[in-house]
C-alpha cells in the first residue's frame, strides 16, 4: 500500500493567511486539521479517502493538503469528490470546510441522508456563490468576509454558507460564537434578529439553553424568549 505524499510548498496569500494563522493559533479547536497517514491511501492501484474510493483524475500526482482537502495536476478534492471547477495550482484551504482558488470560494462539508442516515456520510463540495477568492477572509467563530459582503455557516445541523442579506461587510464583527453584528443590526445562525437591544446584546455559551440576552429578555435559536427569562 503506498503512503500519502504531503505538500511541501505553497504559495502564501500574504497577510490573509498570517491573519488566519494567527486566529487558528488564538481558538485552538479551528482551522484544518493535520493529516492521518491512514485518512488517504493506494492499494490496488485506487486512492480512498477514509475507505471511501477516490476517483482521482490524475492519481499519480494526488498530493493530501491536510486531513479534508487533496489535489492532483486536474483538480482539488474534498474527502472523496472532486471540487467543482477548481484550479489546483493555486488552490489553498483556509478551514476544514473552507478552501479557495484564484477563480472562487469553496465549501465542503458532510451530510447524512435516508435509510443509511446512521450508517453512512456522504460529502459535497461547491462553491460559494458571490464571494470574492482574492479578499475573502475569517473573522473569527463562523463569520468570514471579503469586504462586500458577509457570510456565515448557518445553522450547525446544515452547515450551508448563506450570505448576510443587507449586513455591512467592512463593519461585521463576531459576538461569541453564533452571533455577529455590524453596528446596525445583529445576525444569529444567518438570521437577524428583530426587536434587540444592540448596546446589551450578550451572547451565551454555544449549546446553552438560552443563546443571548439583552435587557429586553432572552434569545433562543435566533427568536425572541420569554422577556427577561433568567437562564
Amino acid at each position: 500500500m503506498m503512503s500519502i505524499r504531503r505538500a511541501t510548498s505553497w504559495t502564501p496569500w500574504g497577510v490573509l493567511v498570517a491573519a488566519h494563522s494567527a486566529l487558528v493559533s488564538a481558538l485552538g479547536s479551528t482551522g484544518c486539521a493535520s493529516v492521518d497517514p491512514s485518512i488517504w491511501e493506494r492499494g490496488d492501484g485506487t486512492w480512498r479517502y477514509d475507505r471511501t474510493p477516490l476517483h482521482a483524475a490524475d492519481p499519480e500526482t494526488l498530493t493530501a493538503i491536510d486531513g479534508h482537502f487533496a489535489k492532483d495536476a486536474v483538480q482539488a478534492y474534498y474527502r472523496s469528490i472532486p471540487v467543482p471547477a477548481s484550479d489546483p495550482t493555486s488552490f489553498e484551504v483556509l478551514t476544514e470546510h473552507e478552501a479557495r482558488d484564484r477563480r472562487a470560494v469553496y465549501w465542503g462539508e458532510t451530510y447524512r441522508n435516508g435509510q443509511d442516515y446512521y450508517t453512512v456520510k456522504f460529502a459535497r463540495a461547491e462553491r460559494i456563490p458571490g464571494a470574492d477568492p482574492t479578499a475573502y477572509r475569517l473573522l473569527t467563530y463562523d463569520y468570514c468576509t471579503d469586504g462586500k459582503s458577509a457570510f456565515t455557516e448557518g445553522q450547525p445541523v446544515k452547515r450551508d454558507v448563506r450570505l448576510l442579506v443587507g449586513a455591512n461587510a467592512k463593519a461585521l464583527r463576531p459576538l461569541g460564537k453564533e452571533y455577529a453584528t455590524d453596528g446596525a443590526r445583529i445576525w444569529c445562525r444567518g438570521t437577524a434578529l428583530a426587536d434587540v437591544d444592540l448596546a446589551s446584546l450578550t451572547p451565551g455559551e454555544r449549546n446553552a439553553k438560552l443563546d443571548a440576552r439583552d435587557v429586553r429578555g432572552s434569545f433562543v435559536r435566533a427568536k425572541r424568549a420569554h422577556p427577561n427569562n433568567s437562564p
